[in-house]
């Protein structure tokens, strides 16, 4: 992959990621707290849509596209099964919307209006998935960046119109902007996929009964996993909700959104390196070749905690007074997605070896660490307790990941892997309850302890490069 590819894949995370903080206090200012806490429940629910009721047949269309003589029949069979199951789905929501109200943490007032914005959003991110897949997997990296682009602008032009014009500034205005954003973006995609759509919903391609079965059993394990990863995604945000209410919510959800900054190096690198891994693999690559993007992972996403550790107060520059907590959350709440991140390399063995059945004990294992967690300290520490079991879980979903993943392939080092994320995740932690000049010395500390970690780690793997016959022996 040249340098011109690798550049337009990263325009799309980083400038939607950019274009997103600048919304993030604009949707502060204009809209109350309940409002943005009602935003986030919308953001979970979709990021469990895109996991679930894909039934897992997009990670199969990746995992089978390199393979696939005919890429009509494979999109067909991926793609069909799961727009008629999100189809149903949407409708029984819209159906039941009084009795679901309770089980969304609807306001019961607006329960019938938001249920239908909430189906509306659903489907539309369900069939953008498959449609951003197509154009990903065609590496066509310059549009796939332009539809990451679209509604994030959407998005930050519609809030001042809302704020000028005097519109309603309610939850469901608030939730109607993203989604409005989301379908013109789903249009446009479609169009862009319009001959593979036409092809899989109306020509008449003789399916392989093979491929149907191979794209099972990848994807249908992945189901339940995946519903469990949505919850460790998501639990924070409701049980927040469930202990306190939608202010704290939406205080929390800040900060998430100003964390998704990091979600650039998680959103470039499953672009750029779930595809190239097969390949690789394919080719017999050695491990030390796996071990080196491991280890530049953990360096780019240590840089980014560093960095996030010491000017995480500037934060409190641009957002109005209620949301001070913010500043303690940053750090913590970066955790999610550095973990998820460094986790994507070190899960290539489980990948690679098509035993996608492990993923379900790696996300129970990793869920009630954190929901046992966020019980015990929600009902204490809100919005920060929500943080700590947020980061707690996925600190626990990175080890499992990596621990089965190296015992069911090859195995490759993780004492550095382990070193360096245990040293960020007791850190986000203790900041949290650090003040005044004792907290500015720590994170320099902190800081200090990690830059010297990460260095003598990459000195480590440049002498491994040079003798990759001890590949096997490394701990």
């Amino acid at each position: 992959m040249n340098l011109k590819t690798l550049l337009y894949y990263a325009l799309g995370p980083v400038a939607a990621a950019a274009i997103g903080l600048l919304s993030v206090p604009l949707l502060a200012w204009v809209f109350p707290v309940d409002a943005v806490g009602m935003v986030a429940i919308l953001n979970a629910t979709l990021t469990g849509a895109a996991l679930v009721l894909t039934l897992g047949f997009d990670q199969s269309y990746v995992r089978e596209f390199h393979d696939a003589s005919n890429k009509v029949v494979l999109f067909r069979s991926v793609f069909i099964v799961p727009l008629s199951v999100t189809a149903l789905f949407c409708l029984l929501l819209l159906v039941f919307h009084t009795k679901l109200a309770d089980w969304f943490l609807l306001p019961k007032d607006d329960s019938s209006k938001l249920i239908t914005i909430f189906s509306i959003a659903i489907f539309s991110t369900v069939i953008f998935r498959f449609n951003s897949l197509i154009i990903r997997m065609q590496e066509r990296p310059l549009i796939l960046s332009l539809l990451q682009i679209l509604p994030k602008a959407l998005i930050l032009l519609a809030i001042p119109i809302v704020f000028f014009k005097g519109f309603d500034k309610s939850s469901i205005s608030a939730t109607f902007i993203f989604t409005f954003a989301l379908v013109i973006n789903t249009a446009l995609a479609c169009y862009l996929c319009r001959h593979e759509l036409i092809s899989a919903l109306f020509l008449k391609v003789k399916s392989d009964q093979n491929l149907d079965k191979r794209v099972k059993r990848f994807g249908l394990p992945l189901v339940l996993s995946g519903a469990i990863l949505w919850c460790l995604s998501s639990f924070d945000r409701f049980l927040l909700t469930y202990f306190s209410d939608l202010e704290s919510l939406g205080r929390y959800s800040v900060a998430l959104s100003f964390a998704s900054a990091v979600t650039i190096l998680q959103q470039i690198f499953s672009t750029v390196w779930t595809p190239q891994v097969y390949k690789l693999n394919k080719e017999g690559a050695s491990i030390v070749q796996f071990e080196k993007v491991m280890i530049n992972t953990l360096l780019g996403l240590a840089v980014a905690y560093i960095l996030i550790l010491i000017f995480s107060p500037a934060t409190a520059w641009f957002i109005p007074k209620e949301y001070s907590v913010v500043v303690l959350l940053l750090p913590l709440c970066v955790l999610q997605p550095l973990y998820f991140t460094l986790s994507e390399t070190t899960v290539i063995g489980i990948n690679i070896s098509r035993k996608s059945h492990y993923m379900l004990p790696v996300t129970i294992v990793a869920l009630t660490v954190a929901v046992l967690l966020a019980v015990i300290l929600i009902p204490k520490y809100k919005e920060v307790g929500a943080a700590i079991s947020l980061a707690s879980g996925f600190f626990a979903f990175f080890m499992a990941r990596t621990e089965i993943s190296r015992r069911i392939w090859k195995p490759f080092g993780v004492k550095k892997l382990y070193t360096v994320t245990a040293v960020i995740y007791f850190s986000a932690i203790a900041q949290a309850f650090f003040v005044g000049e004792y907290l500015v010395l720590f994170k320099i500390f902190v800081s200090t302890t990690l830059i010297i970690m990460l260095k003598n780690e990459i000195i480590g793997l440049k002498k491994r490069e040079k003798n990759p016959s001890s590949d096997d022996k490394t701990p």
